[in-house]
């Protein structure tokens, strides 16, 4: 595929489009594949939360070029299982 994406013809755009794509997606799978390959010298957290950190790890420690990182986890609502009051509805 690298191979076949690798030339620009410069009669057919659509071509052309559809070749650089296919190389920029190659480029990307190449970076997924080193931050999949990142050996933390520190073990993570067996939660969510470890396989995210480990990747935001891997991506910084081979310089991907990410600027910011975002993680995202849930189960903080605690609310979740908070009984409901009865009696009266208060009026205002």
């Amino acid at each position: 595929m690298a191979h076949l994406s690798s030339h620009q013809p410069s009669a057919d755009p659509h071509l052309a489009f559809v070749n650089s794509t296919t190389s920029a997606a190659l480029s990307t799978l190449d970076q997924v594949a080193l931050v999949g390959a990142y050996s933390p010298t520190a073990p993570y957290p067996d939660t969510d939360l470890g396989p995210m950190l480990k990747a935001v790890a891997g991506s910084m420690a081979n310089q991907i070029g990410t600027h910011v990182y975002w993680v995202q986890i849930e189960g903080f609502d605690t609310h979740a299982a908070q009984q409901t009051l009865s009696g009266p509805t208060p009026t205002c």
